[in-house]
């Protein structure tokens, strides 16, 4: 069974015959898996992802005021989150 049939049954609400996974790094780690396995497209074989990425990890900001900012991110489709930005 191929990943993208897999996720065509969690989506469909039924269940897999594995648990599929996803694991996005922080610089730091990704910097030495890419060290570790010699490059970026090395480095994604290995972890082996099901889910393709699309657009920017980092996303965007939007300021609020009062030191709170709206993070946007693309995930399942346009995500959003609030989060309180360190007192100056």
């Amino acid at each position: 069974m191929t990943k993208r049939e897999v996720m065509r049954l969690v989506f469909g609400g039924q269940r897999p015959p594995y648990v599929p996974w996803h694991c996005q790094f922080t610089r730091e780690p990704w910097d030495l898996l890419v060290a570790h396995f010699g490059g970026a497209d090395a480095a994604e074989a290995a972890v082996d992802n099901h889910i393709r990425e699309l657009g920017s990890a980092i996303g965007f900001f939007e300021a609020l005021g009062h030191n709170r900012f709206r993070m946007f991110y693309i995930g399942f489709g346009l995500c959003e989150r609030s989060v309180a930005c360190i007192e100056e």
